[in-house]
């Protein structure tokens, strides 16, 4: 249950990575959202599924600066959801 790959929202695109801070409560990206209020995330395995972000803060982001990578989202359970897919430490 290791992501490869993220769907990654247009206005937090800025570097072909998808970070994840671990153990956090902030962004560093934004997942995509414009797959009803969902994204897709390809596996270590090579399966894909279609995530349904539940969190308001994560599927409509508002940030004062995007690429500044450090939206807070303190106890955000789709921040929670991809730090236990994420491959590796941030």
């Amino acid at each position: 249950m290791l992501m490869v790959f993220q769907d990654v929202n247009p206005v937090s695109i800025c570097r072909p990575v998808f970070g994840v801070y671990m153990g956090e409560d902030r962004f560093c990206h934004f997942p995509a959202s414009n797959h009803n209020r969902g994204g897709l995330t390809s596996f270590a395995d090579g399966h894909v599924e279609s995530h349904r972000w539940l969190d308001v803060r994560t599927y409509k982001p508002k940030s004062p600066d995007f690429h500044r990578h450090s939206d807070a989202s303190p106890n955000n359970v789709d921040l929670r959801w991809l730090q236990e897919r994420t491959t590796s430490r941030l």
